[in-house]
């Protein structure tokens, strides 16, 4: 039977030439890791460097038995290209960067001690053009390593595999599909499924094929189902998983899977979990951008830190995470599943045409001639910004053909898992070469999960429009200030990324029933809408501006930025206004707000909201304020204007939505604070119910009793279990 092989652990490490490894390893490095991780370190590491052609890598490792008739070495991901090589025979490259690499070690292997070496390349712009190298124009380091654990499969014939599972919740069954290879000589038998209870390990169910005759050196693919006994479903409330084990007579196979199902409904335009309305609340983790921060160390192969990550996820009312330009560990996907956390799984091309003839800066120079910037502040070409991210194109030789076996091996790879819910090509390209692949690839998979593909727009019908949609970026584009009253403006107009409509389009990419919010007429669409990015309000863990919201924080009407406390407190309040706004439209499928996971120093696009690696504590502000955003059963408090006029009647309309399946009963109350002594000036309570999944709105008279001055307008959300969630703004009451 089947036996693995660990071989993690402290390797050997040298830089040199391409054709022969060094003759000495002076350098030691842990895998899984990357190469910045070496003792004693190397010098430019991550950069352009003439220093050496390549990396190698060594490692002795002994085996106490006779090779098996199939010896298979599964590198889990490496970068930049993998060249093996055991015991002086060259064994064979895997150029894909981001997948499994898996050699057939043939005879080389043997009983007792064995070397192993692995070549890789020492920066990603040495890689073909052909292949993906986890380009990322808002990223700078592109630091080479094994990232992924090594192990040896010893087996015997016949082999299974590849596996993928698809739950019929209707049938109350799994669909199994299995690839049987066959070796030197022709095989009968049968093939015996079990399906477990992860937990516990509980049968559930049992089948075994009818008698199947393999020919020598065949591979087959087999399909067949599995009843099970009274299956549970997965979801991120109840993370319930199952065990589905293949044995022939020489080989066994085990893998996890869960009783799901995901799609969007395009007519409705909401998401659906096991067929019913599952409004999706998340983030974005960005491994390769958490690869460069100073301080990352090796958390990213630290199981106990990881599920930390992860459960803080959770602790932010977030029920869904993209996995972004780039793939982490295979482990981390092992904790989504467990955990409970739906998976948006991007696959790490990230090329964005920014030309002046492209369509993003088309829409900026319709406005502003003089732009020539992305996501910066508007220069002119007299006065270029040197820290302007790199424009990178999508490069002709990434056809459909030359990313098709990589891509296999992503979907094939990663299908079992019940947190993963969709798939993404790329992030924010347009090319027609994903557009082909996403068809090709799409038969792969037999849960028919829905694609993103970039800027291109939905595939298919059962695909969401995917928007990207940055407020501050598309004020500051156009000269306009940045502070929340550019909600009120957003009901107006809105240019950004055109993402496939039209640039001036009224409220794009958002949906209602009725074709109308508060009398603006808006974009209905053909398809559930996925706010996938949104509030570009980054800022650094000692709370400095990053590059790209430099400019943001220097155009803040109305809002403190002049200290890192300041600019903290205004990126969460600003985020959770921005979060409550987009919720409580109740037009979209889901929104994930970006970032959650990325890096922190000084040359950084994008940042999270940690302030310590370690304990992966939020900042205070962030906790406080963006995590009552996104509580399930949440509000806003429906006014954006900075200033009102007092001996004035005010009618302040309030929202309240429900993402929950059952009915809520609880409390909405509004107070009227003085913003500097914190004296409750006006309290109004009201009982409310929000239906499941719903939405109720009510409207508090803020009376001519208040003085003129700053305030605080507090909507609170209680019941009698101790919930409480809260939407606040602040107001100036300015003399009649």
């Amino acid at each position: 039977m089947r036996s693995i092989l660990n071989i993690d652990g402290v390797w050997d490490a040298a830089e040199g030439n391409l054709k022969e490894a060094p003759a000495d390893f002076a350098h030691s490095v842990p895998v899984p890791g990357l190469l910045d991780m070496a003792s004693p370190a190397f010098a430019e590491i991550g950069l352009q460097s003439g220093l050496r052609e390549a990396f190698w890598v060594r490692r002795e490792f002994e085996l106490d038995r006779e090779p098996a008739p199939l010896n298979l070495l599964r590198i889990g991901k490496a970068r930049y290209g993998t060249k093996v090589i055991l015991n002086g025979t060259e064994i064979g490259e895997h150029r894909p960067n981001h997948t499994v690499g898996e050699f057939d070690l043939g005879g080389a292997l043997r009983r007792g001690r064995n070397e192993l070496l692995v070549r890789l390349g020492p920066w990603r712009d040495d890689e073909p053009t052909s292949v993906p190298d986890g380009r990322d124009i808002e990223a700078y380091l592109a630091v080479p390593g094994i990232y992924d654990s090594v192990e040896l499969v010893l087996a015997d014939y016949p082999y299974i595999d590849v596996v993928k599972t698809a739950p019929d919740l209707d049938a109350g069954s799994v669909r199994v599909s299995a690839r049987l290879r066959a070796g030197a000589e022709p095989a009968t038998f049968a093939l015996d499924a079990v399906v477990r209870e992860a937990s516990s390990g509980l049968s559930r169910g049992t089948t075994s094929s009818a008698e199947l005759t393999l020919a020598a050196h065949e591979t087959r693919d087999v399909e067949f189902e599995v009843a099970l006994e009274s299956p549970r479903l997965w979801s991120p409330e109840d993370p319930f998983l199952y065990t589905l084990q293949l044995d022939t007579p020489a080989d066994s196979r085990t893998i996890r899977f869960g009783m799901r199902s995901f799609a969007f409904d395009k007519a409705s335009g909401h998401a659906l979990l096991n067929g019913q309305r599952y409004p999706m609340r998340g983030s974005a983790s960005a491994i390769f951008r958490f690869f460069e921060d100073p301080d990352r160390g090796d958390r990213p192969w630290d199981p106990e830190w990881v599920r930390k990550l992860h459960r803080q996820f959770k602790a932010m009312h977030w029920n869904t995470i993209r996995y972004a330009i780039g793939f982490p560990p295979a482990f981390w996907y092992d904790i989504a599943d467990e955990e409970g956390l739906l998976v948006i799984d991007e696959f790490p091309l990230f090329y964005i045409d920014l030309s002046d003839d492209a369509p993003a800066v088309k829409a900026a120079l319709a406005l502003d001639p003089s732009v020539r910037s992305y996501g910066l502040r508007s220069i002119t070409a007299a006065q270029p910004r040197t820290t302007e991210p790199e424009r990178v194109s999508w490069p002709a030789a990434l056809t459909a053909d030359a990313l098709e076996a990589e891509f296999t091996e992503w979907v094939e790879g990663h299908c079992n898992h019940p947190s993963v819910v969709m798939w993404s090509s790329n992030c924010e390209g347009r090319s027609p070469e994903t557009r082909v692949l996403v068809e090709r690839i799409r038969t792969l998979d037999p849960q028919h999960r829905p694609w993103g593909d970039g800027w291109s727009g939905p595939p298919t019908d059962s695909d969401p429009y995917v928007a990207h949609w940055y407020l501050q970026w598309n004020a500051a584009m156009r000269g306009d200030a940045t502070g929340i009253g550019m909600l009120t403006e957003m009901r107006k107009t809105a240019i950004g990324y055109p993402l496939g409509g039209a640039p001036h389009e009224l409220l794009p990419h958002l949906r209602t029933a009725n074709k109308d919010f508060d009398g603006v007429p808006v974009n209905t669409g053909d398809h559930a809408v996925l706010l996938e990015e949104y509030g570009w309000l980054w800022l650094t863990r000692d709370g400095k501006p990053t590059r790209l919201t430099e400019p943001i924080y220097e155009t803040l009407e109305g809002w403190p930025a002049a200290t890192a406390d300041e600019r903290r407190y205004t990126r969460a309040r600003l985020t959770a206004a921005e979060t409550e706004f987009f919720r409580c439209n109740r037009t979209l499928a889901g929104q994930l707000l970006y970032c959650a996971l990325s890096s922190s120093h000084d040359r950084v696009s994008t940042a999270d909201a940690f302030t310590d690696l370690d304990s992966l504590d939020y900042e205070p502000n962030f906790l406080r304020y963006v995590r009552d955003a996104f509580a399930p059963v949440g509000l806003m408090v429906d006014l954006w204007d900075r200033e009102l006029a007092g001996g004035t009647f005010h009618e302040i309309p309030v929202t309240a939505i429900n993402d929950l399946p059952d009915d809520w009963n609880g409390e909405l109350t509004v107070r009227v604070r003085d913003a500097a002594t914190n004296e409750v000036i006006s309290e109004q309570r009201r009982a409310l119910r929000i239906p499941a999944l719903g939405q109720e709105r009510r409207y508090f008279g803020l009376t001519t009793v208040i003085p003129a001055g700053e305030h605080q307008i507090v909507a609170e959300l209680t019941d009698g279990d101790g919930y409480s969630v809260r939407s606040l703004r602040d107001v100036r009451i300015v003399s009649a």
